[in-house]
């Protein structure tokens, strides 16, 4: 049976984003050459040329502010330490981390949810490329209405095709059609929504499939690489003052053993004497660098400016007035409150992905929430210094301003159960305390 219209024009809109998507990529594994850079270097030269990893570096500042600290089943216990014991088998830690890496590399990445083929009442969740994937939503509800896989090789082409209530399989035959891969078995969930769920980064609404974090600052990389690529190729050519000898012999360059001084000796200034009286040596003033490294550094303070990193991210500090913690906590703020807020937008697809797997392994309908722990305070002693503050800090007419348990969940990271039981034992133990004090 041949493929349906469906599969085929979603394959179409998967080829148009290939090249984009390359591009990104290349930029985030610092790829690019010298001729993508539109650099005119000599070939002898062609070594020198390098592109800056800074593609990567922004994407990776972000990334490491994006922790999930837990994801709940609002008002019951069972489901959420359900929910906690999927993550653990699907090792979502490390998935969510490639994830929102490939969301704020290329703009989305894709969560696939499956039933586990050997653990009962179990998703298997996996993530997947937006090089991979694609799909058509909805205009009026924004919900998706079909998703295609491609995977393979370029000799075993083959895709799957996921629907509200079934998925399907093909292969791409020798002619270069697609038809049905009847080696597997097609799904019939019956779910009514498509098991697939995107994780987009800075979505617009004529732009629902997100952009890339450094697509902003894809220009000043170039410009970047091309003043360090010259750079590279001045220190080669100018760094050393060059000289001009006149009235010279050939036996001016040989040794006192009458061998010929090689070039890189000459290069190097290893001359320092010269036994013809009409010898002359004139020098020329070595080229200064500092005009590169300051354009460089211009350059930087702009990608600084725009991805809401500070600069002192990319290298660019003062040695002899180092920041202290508190110009760095404030230096830091807008660059937390942006990670913040891509929290905020990943945070709804994760509850929608833990949402559809009850739906599809225990047919229940929970409402899931997704809480990412707070960028400012991901260090221990942060963590330490906001819960001791948070403590002590009370309403006008003496009560907590926040709970013991709100503080264990949301500023030291633990999960309800975990804070549950931290809780559980100081009243304990301050109970115990107490019934001694009454013993004595």
């Amino acid at each position: 049976m041949a493929a349906p219209s469906e599969l085929n024009r979603l394959l179409t809109g998967l080829d148009a984003t290939h090249g984009r998507i390359c591009k990104l990529n290349k930029y985030y594994d610092a790829e690019l050459v010298a001729t993508q850079l539109g650099i005119n270097i000599p070939p002898r030269l062609h070594a020198l040329a390098f592109a800056l990893a800074l593609c990567r570096l922004v994407t990776s500042i972000y990334e490491e502010r994006l922790e999930i600290s837990e994801i709940v089943a609002t008002g019951d216990d069972d489901a959420t330490q359900t929910i906690q014991r999927w993550r653990t088998l699907n090792a979502m830690l490390e998935k969510e981390s490639l994830v929102h890496t490939e969301a704020l590399a290329v703009g989305r990445g894709w969560v696939v949810i499956g039933a586990h083929p050997t653990i009962d009442n179990t998703p298997l969740l996996t993530v997947e490329s937006a090089g991979s994937l694609f799909g058509r939503r909805d205009p009026a509800t924004g919900e998706l209405i079909s998703v295609v896989r491609r995977y393979g090789d370029d000799d075993d082409q083959r895709a799957s095709l996921y629907l509200p209530n079934g998925t399907e399989y093909y292969g791409r035959t020798s002619n270069g059609t697609w038809d049905v891969d009847s080696s597997i078995e097609p799904v019939d969930h019956g779910l009514g929504i498509v098991p697939v769920v995107p994780v987009v980064n800075r979505a617009r609404i004529d732009r629902p499939w997100g952009r890339s974090e450094f697509e902003d600052i894809l220009g000043l990389v170039d410009a970047i690489c091309r003043s360090f690529t010259s750079l590279a190729g001045a220190q080669e050519l100018a760094a050393l003052p060059g000289r001009v000898l006149t009235g010279v012999t050939e036996e001016d360059f040989k040794d006192e053993d009458g061998n010929v001084i090689t070039e890189i000796d000459l290069y190097l200034g290893r001359i320092l004497a010269l036994q013809n009286k009409d010898a002359q040596v004139k020098e020329f003033t070595a080229a200064q660098l500092s005009q590169f490294t300051s354009t460089a550094m211009f350059y930087l303070k702009q990608v600084a400016g725009l991805t809401g990193i500070p600069s002192r991210h990319f290298g660019i500090a003062s040695e002899s007035n180092p920041a202290s913690a508190d110009s760095i906590r404030a230096d830091d703020s807008r660059m937390d409150r942006r990670a913040t807020r891509i929290g905020a937008s990943f945070a709804t697809p994760w509850s929608k992905v833990y949402t559809i797997a009850a739906k599809l392994v225990l047919n229940e309908d929970w409402a899931v929430e997704t809480r990412f722990r707070s960028p400012s305070t991901l260090n221990l002693a942060a963590q330490a210094d906001a819960a001791t503050k948070l403590a002590g800090a009370k309403m006008p007419d003496g009560t907590p301003l926040v709970t013991r348990n709100w503080i264990l969940k949301n500023i030291l990271g633990m999960s309800t159960v975990e804070a549950d039981a931290v809780v559980e034992a100081t009243e304990d133990s301050a109970l115990q305390q107490l019934l001694n004090a009454v013993r004595e």
